[in-house]
């Protein structure tokens, strides 16, 4: 395999688990362990209200790695189309 070929792959895998760890993130958690139950104040409120703000920030930025990895396999398969019509062309 191509190297860049590669590199682009395993950069897009590697954007692609950054983004499962965003996912399964420990912060997401915290909202269900900060419910009135637990804590009740404007402190508390304000603190819920910013939990569910990072949780859509979290969502935010695990889809964009998500989007940024299809970008390199795309340009991945295009390299590897690229060099399979070069090494077309070359042979008889």
């Amino acid at each position: 395999m191509d190297p860049i070929v590669h590199n682009l792959r395993a950069r897009a895998a590697d954007l692609r688990r950054l983004a499962t760890e965003l996912d399964t993130a420990p912060l997401r958690s915290l909202r269900s362990m900060a419910g009135t139950d637990t804590w009740v104040c404007d402190a508390a409120d304000a603190y819920r209200e910013r939990l569910v703000e990072f949780e859509h920030d979290l969502d935010r930025a695990a889809a964009d790695l998500r989007d940024q990895a299809l970008l390199l396999e795309r340009r991945a398969d295009a390299r590897e189309a690229d060099l399979i019509a070069a090494a077309a062309e070359v042979v008889p």
